[in-house]
């Protein structure tokens, strides 16, 4: 139960990054509705375990119905793609650090550190210069650019 409610949280998350928290809500007005009334019907005749199943069932279905949301909103491979790529580069980073840990100050560190990610994030379009953009502020009307 405990990770069947981890990977709902984290498609509930997900939903709602890509603003799509409407469908989240629906779904769960459904799943609540739908656990109540079956609730009813069931609790009487088997009790405390027909309402765990009840509920198992439902929560089931609602996992279900977010990832097929996920499934219509988001290209899951382009995704794997995206954390693998993240994955390695941050691997890279790692062994750069290691290998300047003793030879700077940490804040020379950080900052050669800080231009490699940014540098590799965008030279490999992990991030797209419109996102970085956007990210600023300066892509969103009131956000924060030149003017």
């Amino acid at each position: 139960m405990l990770f069947r409610s981890f990977i709902t949280f984290l498609q509930g998350n997900l939903l709602t990054i890509i603003e799509r928290q409407k469908a989240v809500a629906v779904v769960g007005f459904i799943n609540m509705v739908a656990n109540v009334v079956l609730n009813l019907i069931i609790i009487p005749r088997y009790g405390f375990a027909g309402a765990a199943a009840t509920t198992l069932a439902t929560e089931v279905i609602g996992m279900a119905q977010m990832f097929y949301l996920l499934r219509r909103n988001i290209s899951l491979t382009q995704t794997a793609l995206t954390a693998v790529s993240i994955g390695v580069l941050s691997a890279l980073l790692g062994v750069l650090i290691w290998q300047l840990r003793d030879n700077l100050h940490v804040l020379g560190v950080i900052l050669i550190a800080t231009v490699f990610y940014g540098t590799a994030v965008t030279g490999l379009r992990i991030i797209r210069p419109s996102e970085l953009k956007a990210l600023l502020g300066r892509g969103r009307p009131g956000g924060g650019g030149e003017g």
